[in-house]
């Protein structure tokens, strides 16, 4: 029986280098597959929680990051982010509505609509000032931001 040693074969390290560039591949080639795909119509719709929540998240790196005018375009990407989820959150309705009797439950849906209309307003106006790289107008803005949801937080959140 012949008996090989990898560790004396001169061209190891190229058969290494060769198998770990075709995983590479095949691995990038999956993850191209996965991103070019539609998005699948069994998706889980993101509910208002969701929405808000991710708001959430946009607000925490906002605060970090809203006076470095060299994070102005993230910045405003993240606000655009936010529009999106406030647009979404507008249109549904608040958990606290099921425990409101019925005839104060329109009134509770006008006073939400109008409250998220609000804070789009000011997100709109948050993006333009850090398209305008004005940043000390968008953290006046971030302020009023941050406003809208301490209020809207005690006013239509359920405990």
């Amino acid at each position: 029986m012949i008996r090989y040693s990898w560790r004396k074969f001169a061209g190891w390290p190229v058969l290494v280098m060769v198998a770990v560039v075709a995983c590479l591949f095949c691995w990038h080639g999956s993850l191209t597959a996965q991103t070019s795909q539609p998005a699948s119509s069994h998706a889980t719709p993101l509910g208002l929680i969701d929405h808000m929540d991710l708001m959430q998240e946009s607000l925490r790196t906002l605060k970090r990051q809203i006076l470095d005018p060299r994070k102005n375009a993230d910045s405003a990407n993240l606000v655009a982010e936010m529009l999106i989820h406030a647009a979404n959150a507008k249109q549904m309705t608040p958990p606290k509505v099921r425990d409101l009797p019925s005839a104060e439950r329109t009134d509770f849906l006008l006073a939400y609509r109008k409250k998220m209309n609000g804070l789009c307003k000011a997100l709109l106006d948050l993006e333009s000032a850090l398209l305008e790289n004005d940043n000390t107008a968008a953290h006046k803005h971030l302020e009023t931001v941050l406003d809208f949801r301490f209020k809207g937080h005690r006013e239509f959140k359920q405990e």
